[in-house]
């Protein structure tokens, strides 16, 4: 049942899809920022991940499962000018269909900002938010298959101007215990805009196809992970006709390159220190190639890194990634996991 609403999902959102473009031409842009700190911490994108929080299903419905019943989460990071981007999620599960329920809300503030009239006169502020609410759930087959998936609802608030979309996360993934190897297939913001700011202009939504491996080594205490993004176009350099002389001009439209390859890949590493710690570090070769300044120190550009700590019932993580000029951007996450917490009788 829950692989026939998978499918239909699929097949009715495709369409849609294919008219979804990249480089700024698509709106709801926030929804490409994590909204957890084990996600940042490994380069943002993430598909696949053994033993992973509950968190990181926020990104990947394919990977929460009814262990994470009656687990609580919440994140925050501060972004440039002083823009918040908080999450919260809670997990429960339907005992009769042995379902786990995600639900989870990302919201974005950007606090005031003046607005002027089109002379550039002052006429006051106004406040600018973006959110996005979610149910996800997912099923496993045969032990080792999980499929989820995820019924996002997306708006945004720019003063009197609001807009709204539908979308949905649909994901799969695939461990190998014995061989500790896991595969992942997320199609992620299928949807459709509901209401634009402007009538009768809809907008598309940044849908991605990624792909994720992680694999951990038998005799050391280390996951590698590998995430690709966008698998569904090859060439997503950032199309500009202000910069495409300079930046562009010695890549051909069509050829193959080394350079459109690596833009797809995210690599990160997870090392275990203990049980209940671990460290992470990943590297975006997307976020350099788009992100870095000319003439400008660019030596972390791309980078992130960051740690989880379990104590008793509480988990707590922490991310720094590196966006321009080796500024770095921090991002804490707490969980609480109830079930730990039950005093028994």
């Amino acid at each position: 049942m829950v692989s026939k609403i998978l499918f239909f999902v699929i097949f009715f959102f495709a369409i849609k899809s294919y008219a979804q473009n990249l480089g700024g031409s698509y709106t709801y842009a926030f929804l490409k920022l994590s909204n957890n700190a084990t996600t940042t911490s490994l380069g943002g994108p993430l598909v696949a991940l053994q033993n992973a929080d509950f968190a990181v299903s926020m990104s990947n419905p394919a990977l929460l499962t009814v262990n994470h019943n009656n687990n609580f989460y919440f994140s925050a990071q501060q972004l440039y000018g002083g823009i918040s981007n908080l999450s919260a999620a809670y997990v429960y599960e339907v005992k009769k269909w042995k379902l786990p329920i995600l639900t989870s809300l990302q919201y974005l503030n950007y606090g005031k900002l003046t607005q002027t009239n089109a002379a550039g006169v002052e006429e006051g502020n106004f406040n600018a938010n973006d959110f996005v609410l979610s149910i996800a759930t997912s099923k496993n087959y045969l032990n080792n298959i999980n499929f989820g998936t995820a019924l996002k609802v997306i708006g945004n608030q720019y003063g009197i101007y609001k807009s709204y979309a539908i979308a949905t996360d649909v994901g799969l993934n695939y461990l190998d215990t014995s061989k500790q190897f896991q595969i992942g297939l997320l199609f992620k913001n299928i949807g459709i805009q509901l209401k634009a700011f402007v009538s009768e202009q809809q907008e598309p939504l940044p849908f991605d196809l990624q792909l994720g491996i992680s694999k951990k080594l038998k005799k050391a205490p280390i996951q590698f992970i590998a995430t690709i993004t966008n698998a569904h176009q090859f060439d997503i350099r950032y199309t500009d006709t202000l910069f495409d002389q300079s930046i562009n001009a010695n890549v051909e439209n069509g050829k193959f390159t080394i350079d459109k390859l690596f833009r797809h890949l995210i690599i990160g590493t997870q090392i275990a220190a203990s049980k209940n710690v671990h460290f992470n570090v990943a590297y975006n070769y997307l976020r350099r190639k788009e992100l870095g300044l000319f003439n400008i120190g660019n030596s972390l550009t791309g980078l992130s890194f960051g740690a989880g700590i379990n104590i008793k019932a509480y988990q707590f993580s922490f991310a720094n990634s590196f966006y321009f000029n080796n500024k770095p951007f921090h991002q804490i996450g707490v969980g609480i996991d109830f079930k730990k917490l039950m005093i028994k009788k």
